[in-house]
Formats: C-alpha cells, sequence, structure tokens
C-alpha cells in the first residue's frame, strides 16, 4: 500500500515474488498498473476506506485524483 500511495509503481513491478507468495492475494496488480499507466503522473491516490472482510482479509478503496 506505501508504495501505491507513493506513486511507486517501478518498485511495485519489481516487488519481490516471494514477498508476494507470502501474503497470497487472489489478484495481481496487472489493472492497477493499467490505470496508472493511462492516469499518468498527474493523479495522486489516496486510501478511502479498508475493512476487514471474511476475517482473514481486507478490501481497501483506493480514489485517484487529478492534482
Amino acid at each position: 500500500m506505501d508504495l501505491i500511495l507513493a506513486r511507486r509503481y517501478v518498485d511495485l513491478a519489481n516487488f519481490d515474488p516471494n514477498r508476494w507468495a507470502l501474503v497470497a492475494p487472489g489478484g495481481d496488480f496487472a489493472p492497477l498498473f493499467i490505470m496508472a499507466g493511462e492516469l499518468g503522473p498527474t493523479f495522486t491516490p489516496r486510501r478511502i476506506a479498508t475493512e476487514p472482510a471474511f476475517g482473514s482479509v481486507s478490501l481497501t478503496t483506493l480514489e485517484f485524483r487529478a492534482e
């Protein structure tokens, strides 16, 4: 989350696959990378909400606003 909020998408793309496997998310970063590439550097991410769900995961909502 820190990398997303800091717009460090290259670092996110190079995230250690072994650490990623420990988190075991249900998806990957492809939709985020597509969106970030389309929006470009003029949009800033902001976490709107993080809510626990199903006792072991969380659902996080992000908003991307034009600067």
